[in-house]
């Protein structure tokens, strides 16, 4: 029995900018550094968070 391969000559569908991974982690990184510089006592409320995620 032969069984005909299909090809795909289309190139793959590039991701937009803001769906990859370490360019969200990036921006996350920016955004909570500009809170912790811009709104201290905001990131400081938001510790509690961050600890309860965390492994103990």
């Amino acid at each position: 029995m032969i069984v005909a391969s299909q090809t795909n000559d289309t190139p793959a569908k590039k991701k937009k900018f803001y769906q990859v991974l370490y360019i969200q982690v990036l921006i996350a990184i920016i955004i909570g550094s500009l809170l912790g510089y811009f709104y201290p006592s905001l990131g400081e409320r938001m510790k509690p968070l961050v600890m309860d995620l965390l492994p103990s």
